[in-house]
């Protein structure tokens, strides 16, 4: 796969983890309704965080997750919501190890959806299926943090650690 490609590839699975992660922060109600605006993505409305230190966490998080795509290193991503005690109640897992970042959106010779019609439509419905999360789902308890788990090789998690430091919401 082109350079190129494998650049687009990963930028739409970010988009798609950025979009997830602040859609569950939303539907499982761990910050103010307030601190969320309306978008659309992916023709739907979805609700995105204008928490400047949320936002942060969450865009570092991703730039992480960045690099480890590059490297062909992420193996999962977890956001994980914790009691009081800090204890996970909840987790939410995003199985990055086998996915294949394949997208080629700069030849269209190569695929039967040259305008990525079907792609937006399985992104879609994967969003409308996150935002109806917490009808299906206990709610969490008072006094709920999270934190986003990148999960990696060991090699690759020791680099990690030495540039980035645990921050928890």
């Amino acid at each position: 796969m082109s350079k190129e490609k494998f650049s687009d590839s990963i930028s739409v699975l970010l988009e798609l983890l950025e979009v997830s992660i602040h859609c569950i922060l939303y539907a499982r109600k761990v910050y103010p309704e307030g601190i969320f605006e309306l978008k659309k993505k992916y023709s739907v409305p979805v609700h995105v965080s204008i928490y400047p230190e949320l936002n942060s966490y969450i865009n570092g998080t991703l730039n992480a997750v960045k690099s480890l795509l590059k490297l062909k290193k992420l193996c999962k991503l977890d956001v994980c919501f914790y009691n009081k005690i800090g204890v996970i109640v909840e987790r939410f897992v995003f199985n990055i190890h086998n996915v294949e970042l394949e997208l080629n959106l700069s030849d269209f010779s190569n695929i039967r959806d040259p305008y990525l019609i079907k792609l937006e439509q399985m992104l879609r419905a994967f969003c409308l299926k996150l935002t109806v999360c917490d009808s299906f789902l206990k709610p969490l308890p008072p006094n709920c943090t999270f934190q986003i788990h990148i999960h990696t090789t060991e090699t690759n998690s020791i680099e990690i650690q030495k540039d980035t430091e645990v921050c928890t919401y």
